[in-house]
């Protein structure tokens, strides 16, 4: 903003009363944006707490779904060799079945 001497303005007290409103809306848009600020920071707090307890139910659930993997790969390979138990014992009763008869 172009200055404005005081016998521009007209006089020494024209120019201070200029000066005492333009200082006057400057304060009200800073205490505006002051304001604006305060409810930024304040809404960044509940943002950042809200991302905090969300980011350590994420890490209960990757650790219960890690557990879960784990009992239910257990539980498989138990399977897969009962599995392997039940089908050598069968092998052997038709191999005794089966191979007298041919082995002869």
């Amino acid at each position: 903003m172009p200055r404005i001497s005081p016998a521009a303005a007209g006089g020494r007290n024209v120019c201070a009363f200029l000066d005492t409103i333009a200082h006057a809306e400057i304060e009200g848009l800073l205490a505006q944006v002051l304001d604006r600020l305060t409810r930024m920071e304040e809404r960044q707090n509940v943002q950042s707490a809200q991302i905090a307890e969300q980011g350590s139910r994420i890490r209960e659930l990757e650790l219960a779904n890690a557990v879960a993997n784990a009992n239910t790969s257990a539980l498989k390979g138990r399977w897969v060799a009962v599995g392997a138990v039940a089908l050598g014992a069968i092998g052997g009763f038709l191999s005794r079945i089966v191979a007298p008869g041919i082995l002869e």
